[in-house]
This record gives structure tokens, sequence and C-alpha cells, in this order.
């Protein structure tokens, strides 16, 4: 009928998706085991070029990302809204893409971009509204002070995100936790992060109660593992949570700390947790 619509959204391939378009099927666990060398290989590439179907299939994936990342600025956002500050809206989106995984405060942004508080609040929302980027907020039962703590901000597609930081060695933890997210968010989850005397990446919010609480450490040495843990344990104190899970490089063990148990999981293998059969 007239001026009604119905809105389809489409993401980028997930990393099982990836897999199928590379012909590597993973359908049991005795196959998800057997290729376990050639699926964290295929991890690496994922995280490196993202999960657009057109750059997964191009011989120039970094043109095919920067391309894509010049429609969604000029096409989805500038010509949308009629924006006239086109290289403040770019260094905005770059800002972003370069500091997934990071707390940030729109009037912190305002002041690195120069320009005003109120634009980075509509600008932000432009992003969100394209799928450029996700922002969560720090849980509180208060919507106000949600409203006013520093929210996490994530990529759609790591690719995307690479192609404009030039990073990707050195930032690999972070483009870990960004894998996270996407996957949660996938799977229609309610997602925050929480903070007290330390931070757990995310909780997640199933009707009015937390029911699951992650962190995301790609490497844990002797100097952070307490850190995590104790970030994670925090969250797992304030909600009354029994367990806890921590998404690793390739770390698999499960520890009880203060009566509370404690699941590290390789990324590679939970991604596919709770789809395969065998």
């Amino acid at each position: 009928m007239t001026g009604r619509h119905v809105d389809i959204h489409i993401n980028p391939l997930s990393f099982r998706e990836f897999l199928d378009f590379n012909d590597l099927k993973i359908n049991t666990r005795l196959e998800l085991l057997s290729s376990k060398t050639k699926i964290r290989q295929m991890l690496r590439e994922y995280l490196e070029s993202g999960g657009f179907p057109g750059v997964v299939l191009s011989g120039e994936k970094k043109e095919q990302l920067s391309r894509y990342f010049e429609d969604i600025i000029y096409r989805d956002i500038a010509d949308r809204h009629n924006i006239i500050k086109i290289d403040k809206l770019k260094s905005l989106g770059k800002y972003y893409l370069t500091n997934i995984a990071s707390p940030t405060s729109f009037r912190k942004i305002a002041e690195v971009i120069g320009i005003s508080l109120d634009s980075i609040e509509r600008y932000s929302y432009f992003f969100q509204d394209a799928y450029l980027i996700f922002l969560i907020n720090k849980f509180s039962y208060s919507l106000k002070e949600q409203e006013i703590n520093p929210r996490k901000v994530y990529a759609i597609d790591p690719g995307l995100r690479n192609i404009v930081s030039f990073r990707f060695s050195e930032d690999i933890g972070k483009l870990y936790e960004n894998m996270v997210y996407l996957e949660l968010n996938r799977k229609g989850k309610d997602v925050y992060y929480y903070k007290d005397k330390h931070e757990c990446d995310f909780i997640v919010k199933t009707g009015e109660k937390i029911r699951e609480a992650f962190q995301v450490c790609y490497s844990l040495t002797k100097e952070n593992r307490e850190r995590e843990i104790n970030g994670l344990m925090d969250a797992m104190v304030e909600f009354d949570l029994e367990e806890g899970t921590i998404i690793t490089d390739d770390l698999e063990a499960n520890e009880e700390h203060n009566g509370k148990c404690i699941k590290f999981v390789p990324l590679w293998k939970w991604l596919f947790e709770g789809q395969l059969s065998g």
C-alpha cells in the first residue's frame, strides 16, 4: 500500500557463511576439530578483509572496500541527509572505525573532530542508521545513566574498519572483540558493557535479567590475566551468574573462581557454539 514499506536488513557474511563461500563446510564437531588449522587460517583472513560477498570474491579487496566506505559516506549519509561538511563526516567515520572496542563520548569526539556536539550526535545516528557502526551503552538500570556514560563502538565489518585504520596486527585483540559483538548482535542479543571496579566487555540481557557475561582477550598473559578475570567476575557477582566466558585466541579450559565457573574458549570454536551436530 502507498506509503508503506518493509525494511530488509542483510548483514555481511557471518564467519560460517564466509567458510561456505570458500568451500569449507563445517557441519559436525568432528569436522570442526579436524579442520582447526584451516579454520584458524581463514579466521585471520576474515578479520583482515571482512565478509562483504563482493570483497570475498574480489581480487582487489582493498580497492573494493575503499569504494564501499566512500559510497556509505557520500550516498548513504551525505546525499540522503543533505550534509555539506563531508570532510568532517568522513573524519568522524574514520574516527569510529579506528577506535573500535573503545569507550568514547560525543563530547570528546566533538573536540577531536572540531564540530559541534549536536552535529556529532546527529552524524553518529546517521552512521548507525547506515549500519556502518554500532554503539553500545554501559549497563545501568537508569536510562539517564546509560545516556551520559561513554559508549563503545563496533564496526559492521572488520575489512571496512581495516581499510581506514591500517593497524591490523597490533589491533588483533580489538578485532576479536568486534567479531564477538557482531556474532552476539547477529543472534539478536541485547548487549551492553559493564564497568565497576573493572570492565567486562559484554553482558547480555534477556527479559529483565542479565543472563550471560563475556570477556574477550586475544592473548592472556601474566600482566593481563588477573585484570580480565576480575572484570568478568565483577559482572558475574553483580548479576548473580554462576558461569562466565573468556574468549581467547586458542586457550580452552574451565576454572573455578570463588565458587563460580569461568570457561576459556577459543574464538574459532566459540563462533560455532550451538550450531553443530554430532
